[in-house]
């Protein structure tokens, strides 16, 4: 009996390991799991302070602050346009005096290189004079307030690039470039091209609001170019956000559409970004078109199916309305665009309107830039989409 008893026993014994074992190496894991936390948030710690270096430079002003002139330099700002101080609460005060076009350049790169860099902009405040534009940032790291940056930009008076007038013109010809946000180098280069081009923007592309501040202050036209479902599902063909789906109630479709309109700013109109499903669809279009009408909007409608109701139903509704004629660049060669753009000045110069729809592939804008002067030859006159509706 004693010895059946202390077999028993050590049975336990036995079986208890495997938990007694557990049991240590979760309480090993959570605790290096704490020192770990408390690391990072520079609190005490006993192990991997004595193996690693803290992130906590991150959060320090003076990381930032190399971070900052790295792209000053980058972005040819003088010296002696910037002027610094840190407070008594170690905040870093950075005043920078520059040019709208420069700011747009250098807001874009240091807000991406504060993410990556662990300090986000929690808070912008913008506030103008006659003369000049402020724009205020306040940068956090590490949970705390780390430093401010104060933009002063002069405001500049840029002539608006309306090409010289067609004497005897026939018609008007308007040209949109679709998918504009995804490139500062493209709304730079279509800017350079000195036409009344309307520049439409995706919403959710990586540089929305840059493009559209570079268009506007290059007084380029800017409207909204709106995702809108196609026949085939798109949620696989595009998945940058704002898509509108034609199973959405209306209460979803507006939150969307509001989304939308705040993420570019400037906006005359808007035009719609695939949308072959939405735009035959009377419930959904009626929708979005009394949001367009709202804001008192234009709408062009890119006839992306031959089965829209989208422009008759504008006009119904009293909405400055137009419908694209000509796609320039469904195929991306020189040869196949010029000769698309040969088509559109034909069928102004026959209608007496006539709107062309493109985009920003290098081959459309090296044909825009040899060709669209042969306008001219058609006398027709060159025209932002807003002087095109009716």
């Amino acid at each position: 009996m004693a010895r059946s008893t202390s077999k028993s026993y050590r049975d336990q014994q036995t079986a208890a390991k495997p938990l007694l074992l557990f049991l240590i190496g979760v309480a090993v894991i959570s605790t290096l799991g704490l020192d770990l936390i408390n690391w990072h948030k520079n609190k005490p710690s006993f192990l991997f302070s004595l193996f690693l270096k803290r992130p906590d430079t991150l959060a320090r002003p003076e990381f930032l602050n190399s971070m900052v002139q790295k792209h000053l330099n980058e972005t040819e700002i003088p010296l002696e346009s910037v002027h610094r101080y840190l407070d008594e609460d170690k905040i870093l005060h950075i005043k920078i005096d520059l040019g709208m076009e420069k700011f747009i350049r250098l807001s874009s790169a240091l807000e991406k290189e504060f993410a990556s860099a662990g300090a986000v902009v929690n808070k912008k405040e913008s506030r103008e004079t006659p003369e000049l534009e402020y724009h205020l940032w306040m940068v956090d790291a590490e949970e705390s307030r780390s430093l401010s940056i104060l933009f002063a930009s002069k405001k500049e008076k840029p002539i608006r690039p309306v090409s010289e007038r067609v004497e005897g013109a026939v018609g008007k010809v308007a040209l949109i470039i679709d998918d504009m946000g995804y490139s500062l180098e493209a709304i730079n280069t279509i800017k350079s091209l000195e036409l009344p081009i309307t520049v439409s923007i995706l919403p959710h592309s990586p540089y929305a609001r840059e493009t559209a501040e570079i268009a506007h202050s290059s007084q380029l036209e800017v409207i909204l170019h709106l995702p809108l479902e196609p026949l085939n599902n798109s949620q696989e063909m595009y998945d940058d956000g704002g898509l509108i789906l034609s199973d959405m109630d209306e209460p979803e479709i507006i939150e969307l559409l509001n989304q939308n309109f705040e993420m570019v700013p400037f906006i005359a109109g808007t035009n719609n970004h695939m949308g072959s499903k939405i735009t035959a669809d009377n419930r959904v279009m009626s929708i979005i078109l009394r949001s367009v009408l709202e804001r008192n909007l234009f709408f062009i409608d890119s006839r992306t199916t031959s089965h829209s109701v989208a422009y008759n139903l504008a006009q119904k509704m009293g909405i400055p309305s137009a419908k694209r004629d000509v796609f320039l660049d469904g195929e991306r060669n020189e040869e196949y665009i010029n000769r698309k753009l040969q088509e559109l000045f034909q069928k102004a110069r026959r209608t007496g309107l006539a709107v062309g729809i493109c985009h920003p592939h290098p081959e459309t804008l090296n044909v825009l830039k040899k060709s669209f002067h042969l306008v001219k030859e058609y006398k027709l006159q060159p025209v932002f989409a807003s002087e095109i509706v009716q």
